[in-house]
């Protein structure tokens, strides 16, 4: 009998094992579409290298990709990460102008014996500069800072208003317009001692100018009846970029104790 005139129908089921079939007589020309179901696919079969480059995702189950199946290494934060993360999720809800790490601050640097000093590195892309007095002591004269850079510090523009309230009252009000430095005039007792906190806020102006807004947290140790000190102003930088914060001594006299520490973000 010729094997062309043999009918499917006439071979009984198990008849044909798998070793009886070679391997190149199952072309794909000879299996039926709907011939290889899911339930016909053992999972290991299916490894990624039979997975073409621009498989449709379309065809993956909801739920079939879990995160134990997704390796840590293949989520590349770089690239793999857009948007913005919410609070709620931990992130910030920003995609940009965040602060990363808080204040950087220098060393903290004595004054004493000097009658100015000058605190480098700030770098000029810096948008805030905390300056920190640990029991400055000017001596008998009132003391003087600045902003400025390389070139020179800034000798013009500054705008600062002083007050101080003691408890019967009565206080102390001063106020400087286009000044050559910030300053606490008013204050020239030896012991005159102060401890706190300086910020330095920058605002790029419309004008072209930029400004740096002052504001303090300060308080004097060697005047139990005095407080309330707030020392505010501003410095118009122009376009001068600032770099560095220089403390001096008003009268031309040395300071006579004191540590400070400047920092930035």
């Amino acid at each position: 009998m010729a094997i062309d005139t043999i009918k499917s129908s006439a071979v009984l089921d198990g008849a044909i094992a798998t070793a009886d079939i070679a391997d190149d007589a199952v072309t794909t020309a000879k299996i039926p579409d709907d011939a290889i179901t899911t339930a016909k696919i053992l999972n290991e079969n299916i490894t990624s290298g039979k997975l073409a480059s621009g498989a449709a995702i379309a065809n993956v189950g909801t739920g079939a990709i879990t995160n134990a199946k997704i390796a840590n290494s293949t989520l590349d934060l770089t690239a793999k990460v857009t948007g913005a993360l919410p609070v709620a999720n931990g992130g910030t809800a920003l995609t940009s102008g965040f602060l990363n790490g808080g204040i950087t601050f220098g060393a903290a640097t004595s004054v004493a014996g000097s009658n100015s000093t000058t605190f480098t590195g700030i770098p000029s892309t810096a948008r805030m500069i905390r300056v920190l007095w640990m029991a400055l002591t000017p001596g008998s004269q009132y003391h003087e800072w600045r902003l400025g850079n390389s070139s020179a510090m800034i000798t013009a523009g500054y705008f600062n208003h002083m007050h101080y309230g003691n408890h019967s009252n009565s206080g102390y009000t001063d106020y400087s317009n286009n000044a050559n430095s910030f300053r606490m005039p008013g204050w020239t007792a030896a012991n005159n001692t102060w401890y706190g906190w300086f910020d330095f806020i920058k605002q790029p102006h419309t004008n072209g100018n930029t400004y740096w807004h002052q504001t303090s947290n300060i308080w004097n140790s060697g005047y139990t009846t005095y407080g309330g000190f707030d020392v505010r102003g501003f410095v118009n930088a122009t376009t001068t970029t600032v770099d560095r914060y220089q403390i001096i001594g008003a009268s031309g006299a040395n300071l006579t104790e004191g540590n400070i520490q400047v920092g930035y973000i």
